[in-house]
């Protein structure tokens, strides 16, 4: 049985210029722990620490207390 060979489509441009993320996972969740630890190490989820994070790294804000 034969098959046939299917052409690979290529992506639109609008796809291929998509923005890299402004700050890596790991940039945010370190800033999210130092906000976390900021605030007394409380049992929540972290959610709004992690968007506050993000909303930091995107204003340029210094969270992290030294230099990397």
């Amino acid at each position: 049985m034969k098959t046939k060979k299917r052409k690979a489509l290529a992506a639109p441009e609008s796809l291929k210029a998509l923005p890299e993320p402004a700050n890596s996972h790991d940039e945010i969740a370190l800033a999210a722990y130092y906000i976390w630890e900021e605030r007394g190490c409380p049992g929540d989820d972290g959610v709004e620490h992690w968007l506050e994070a993000e909303q930091r790294l995107r204003g340029g804000g210094n969270i992290i207390p030294f230099e990397l």
